[in-house]
């Protein structure tokens, strides 16, 4: 039976190299990976990251619209028995007009008869109708209207009514009274579902157009 011993310290250190040599090799070809992948990971997020970013952006946009949004109110005046409308750009209050002054004038100018428009009996109308105009963000309804009746310039109001023009393809508007106070009281036109579908535009958009009527 043979009893000699073989001294393997060599080898095992060879080998111990070998596996110091390998793992050091994986790990240079880790890093040369990482190196590699992070344009792809960074390019990765940022697809990520920019949408949310531009929605950001928008939503911010369009608060600050909402904010800064000024209701433009256009006024528009008439006299029954005149005809004579007057728009201003800008309104700056009702003007009277002296009916009986202009004709007074006119006939003084044009009568070859001096003293016989004193025989005539001159009749004037003393209605006089002023319309608030409110733009109203909606292709079929462009505005909400409320019209306000006086017997005379100084007077109150008799008779208070909103409405709002429905336009169709076809340009055809048709009008749609919302609210009419008058000596019977405050009425408000029922909407429904059905009317919606006869002026082809939803009833919410309706509901919405009655609230914005300020009377």
């Amino acid at each position: 039976m043979s009893t000699s011993v073989y001294d393997s310290s060599a080898v095992d250190q060879y080998i111990n190299e070998l596996s110091l040599r390998e793992a050091e090799v994986t790990r240079s070809r880790q890093i040369d990976n990482f190196r590699r992948e992070v344009p792809y990971v960074a390019l990765k997020w940022c697809a990520y990251i920019l949408p949310i970013a531009i929605l950001i952006w928008f939503l911010g946009h369009a608060i600050s619209n909402a904010l800064s949004y000024e209701r433009l109110v256009k006024h528009e005046s008439f006299t029954q028995g005149i005809k004579t409308p007057i728009k201003e750009e800008q309104y700056t209050g009702d003007e009277t007009i002296d009916v009986e002054a202009i004709l007074a004038r006119s006939n003084s100018q044009n009568n070859p008869f001096p003293g016989a428009e004193d025989q005539l009996e001159i009749e004037v109308v003393r209605d006089y109708y002023i319309f608030d105009t409110f733009p109203f963000n909606n292709p079929a309804i462009q505005e909400v209207i409320i019209g306000r009746k006086y017997d005379e310039p100084n007077s109150a109001a008799q008779e208070e009514f909103c409405y709002i023009n429905v336009w169709q393809e076809d340009g055809i508007g048709q009008r749609l009274n919302l609210i009419v106070i008058d000596e019977d009281g405050r009425i408000e036109n029922p909407l429904d579902q059905s009317m919606a579908q006869k002026l082809n535009i939803s009833l919410s958009e309706l509901l919405e157009a009655r609230a914005a009527c300020t009377i």
